[in-house]
């Protein structure tokens, strides 16, 4: 009897221990540890951090494709003047420094001419001459032109007493700074402006000075001109 409880003794420990290397808690922590590693190893998938790709970065917004693309071409530069060929050294704009011509008489023989370059639309070249009215010819102040440009002629009587009549070829203008009349061609391309005039002071001649104005109104080129003039 006393065998038989010291072999089921040893039996039970037996089993005991068996049961506690089966369990053992180091075991199962050691499971739940390599589990956890292996879990976060495998579906941490956030450690690559796709977002630190950040596509935005590229910031396709700064090649502005909306600015323009400077070729050069800008027609807001300020170009200035037109640079024409200086052909008659002429200061413009006014009565008071127009260029002088060559003083003639009424006698068509004793005209002249003059040349020179309107520099675009807001150039006007002005000369002037005295016309002496003589014995034996008329007086018909005129200036013709067959270049593009307008040409106008203005009178005003030594007296300052004078009276247009009409424009006998051409259109009728008042031009200058105390206000000259006179006649210009119909438009721009070139023709013949004459003034038919009378100086009204009682005992005097019809001699005169006259001015004379070459422009083209709207002008975006340098236009050279030859104009003929006799008084």
């Amino acid at each position: 009897m006393r065998q038989f409880l010291v072999l089921y003794a040893v039996l039970a420990l037996g089993c005991a221990e068996g049961g506690t290397e089966t369990s053992s808690p180091d075991a199962r922590t050691d499971a739940r540890v390599d589990g956890a590693v292996d879990t976060e190893t495998v579906e941490d998938t956030g450690s690559l951090d796709s977002g630190s790709l950040d596509s935005g970065s590229l910031d396709t917004g700064s090649l502005d494709t909306g600015s323009p693309v400077d070729s050069g071409a800008d027609l807001g530069v300020d170009t200035g003047p037109l640079a024409c060929p200086e052909v008659d050294k002429e200061p413009n704009e006014l009565d008071t420094n127009a260029i002088k011509l060559k003083d003639v008489d009424d006698c068509d023989g004793s005209g002249s001419n003059f040349a020179g370059v309107v520099a675009g639309g807001a150039d006007n070249d002005v000369f002037r001459y005295r016309g002496t009215d003589s014995f034996g010819c008329t007086v018909d102040p005129t200036a013709s032109t067959t270049d593009k440009v307008r040409v106008c002629i203005f009178v005003r009587c030594t007296s300052f007493l004078t009276k247009i009549n009409s424009c006998p070829k051409g259109l009728p203008q008042t031009w200058g700074s105390t206000g000259i009349d006179g006649c210009c061609t119909d438009g721009d391309s070139g023709g013949t402006a004459q003034v038919d005039y009378t100086c009204t002071d009682v005992g005097t001649s019809d001699t005169a000075d006259v001015f004379l104005r070459v422009d083209k109104p709207g002008a975006t080129t340098c236009e050279n001109y030859s104009v003929k003039y006799h008084f």
